[in-house]
């Protein structure tokens, strides 16, 4: 789950997949590389040096990378062995509170925000995009 993920509605997910990990032990993970398809299509480019049609240059795809959890057979995650239970120690809850995410994160949210909030403005309403700025 990312920051975003996080922040947008997924803090009651994130709270039970951690609690799940501080009792059972954290997951064994992959990172996995994938080409996903892109469905909007490139825009071209106003740098004069990489041709006049942008668009026929794309293959449309792009290159993410995904964490995958390990299963076992009967379709359950794997874990690694928790290295308090050595000790004798066993969990009984776990809970996060109190997130603050770092400068970056939240002007970076920001940005997004203000450009979702600029992006529905039609053309001909050039006064008001100017004015959000």
């Amino acid at each position: 789950m990312s920051a975003e993920d996080y922040f947008q509605g997924g803090k009651t997910e994130f709270n039970n997949e951690f609690q799940r990990q501080m009792e059972n032990g954290i997951y064994i993970v992959r990172r996995v590389e994938e080409v996903v398809r892109l469905e909007e299509s490139n825009l071209g480019s106003a740098n004069a040096a990489q041709g006049t049609n942008q668009q026929d240059y794309g293959d449309q795809v792009k290159t993410v990378f995904t964490v995958k959890k390990i299963f076992d057979d009967t379709g359950q995650p794997q874990h690694k062995e928790k290295s308090f239970k050595k000790f004798g120690i066993s969990l009984t809850s776990a809970r996060v509170t109190d997130v603050d995410p770092n400068t970056e994160f939240k002007n970076a949210c920001a940005y997004v925000k203000r450009q979702r909030q600029i992006a529905p403005l039609p053309a001909n309403n050039v006064s008001k995009r100017k004015n959000n700025f």
